[in-house]
């Protein structure tokens, strides 16, 4: 995601700068594209406490040139859309442990950059950058996308937010100039994590006793 943006590589005798997203935890590819998860019905009045989503993103591919996932969270669009863009939250859910953030700057605002970065396990230095196209709080923002280990891709970046009877859902896509930087998405190991995390951090913003 934009927000979860980029820096610096480090060279390393394993080099996965070839295809997929970078994996930020042990997670497999398989549970990534797993299958959509629907909700429990809410007709239990005395029921208080929001279904775990964990693991429920959905992903698709419209056209050759683009990569679609789509997540449910049971926040206010306002909370999501903050979660999504302030460098406080994003620096929590951008990498999951072992992996660790090292940089988180977004300037959230037309023609402002964001840029991040965090570290594998083995020493592995992701990088993510670009510039804000278009800002709309709490709804949408577009943006250019520029990862470190495939420097002759280009692509933009969607982020878009619903929100319907206390669910927001969250559609993020990314759009490649052509079919061959399409062809390097085959793997999103780590992005089902960070999602998953999104949500633990919602649940806490909402319900800090249960933090």
């Amino acid at each position: 995601m934009a927000a979860a943006g980029s820096t610096a590589w480090l060279q390393s005798t394993f080099n996965p700068c070839t295809t997929g997203w970078p994996s930020t935890s042990g997670r497999s590819t398989t549970d990534w594209i797993g299958s959509r998860t629907t909700s429990k019905s809410c007709n239990d009045k005395e029921k208080t406490v929001a279904p775990d989503r964990h693991g429920s993103a959905v992903i698709t591919f419209p056209n050759e040139l683009e990569v679609v996932i789509t997540r449910e969270f049971d926040a206010p669009i306002a909370l999501v859309f903050d979660v999504l863009t302030k460098p406080e939250h994003v620096s929590r859910w951008g990498a999951t442990p072992p992996d660790r953030m090292t940089e988180c700057s977004i300037d959230l605002r037309v023609g402002g950059n964001y840029h991040s970065s965090f570290v594998t396990g083995d020493g592995t230095v992701f990088s993510f950058s670009g510039t804000y196209l278009e800002v709309e709080p709490p709804v949408r923002t577009v943006e250019t996308w520029h990862f470190n280990c495939w420097p002759d891709v280009e692509a933009v970046e969607t982020m878009e937010l619903q929100e319907r009877d206390g669910v927001t859902t969250f559609t993020w896509r990314l759009a490649f100039r052509d079919k061959a930087g399409r062809d390097h998405m085959t793997r999103f190991d780590g992005r089902q994590d960070s999602l998953d995390e999104m949500e633990n951090i919602l649940r806490s913003l909402l319900n800090p006793s249960r933090a």
